[in-house]
């Protein structure tokens, strides 16, 4: 296992491509695991098979980084996905972005932590911590909005990530 945390964070592009492919090489070829840790999703498309999306030290999406990506289905993670850069001269740089701002919650133990910011907040939100519920086979999400699926017990993502 290689732990890669935020490893193309200060190089250049070039460079970036090159770890990038390398890091992608090791585990197609050799089998190798790599934590990648990073806030850069792009990257973290290019080089997962499975990605956790983290808010605030709590796991909110986990699954499949082509499913999570394509088709977010936290809240957080839909506001992060807009955010990646793309190439376009037409586009528009910071709409959908998550707003920074100062954020209450910060050490409660109830209530969903991004519900101060959440577009889709609801009474319960404040009220409840939500739990990992499984949406999909190999996806995961803590939200009340998915409350319908069923919860995955203790919260164990081994059985979504496979």
């Amino acid at each position: 296992l290689i732990v890669a945390d935020e490893p193309v964070s200060m190089v250049d592009a070039s460079l970036r491509a090159t770890i990038l492919a390398s890091l992608r090489k090791l585990t197609d070829e050799f089998g190798i695991s790599i934590l990648y840790i990073t806030h850069d999703l792009a990257t973290a498309y290019q080089v997962s098979d499975n990605i956790l999306v983290m808010y605030r030290a709590n796991v909110v999406e986990a699954g499949a980084v082509e499913n999570v990506v394509r088709a977010p289905k936290h809240p957080y993670t839909q506001l992060r996905i807009p955010a990646i850069p793309r190439v376009s001269t037409e586009r528009k740089w910071g709409i959908g972005a998550v707003a920074a701002r100062a954020v209450g919650n910060d050490g409660a133990t109830a209530g969903c932590r991004f519900a101060d910011r959440c577009p889709a907040v609801m009474d319960m939100c404040r009220q409840q911590t939500p739990v990992l519920h499984r949406t999909e086979d190999r996806r995961a999400v803590s939200c009340h909005l998915h409350a319908d699926a069923p919860a995955l017990p203790d919260g164990n993502l081994a059985s979504v990530l496979g």
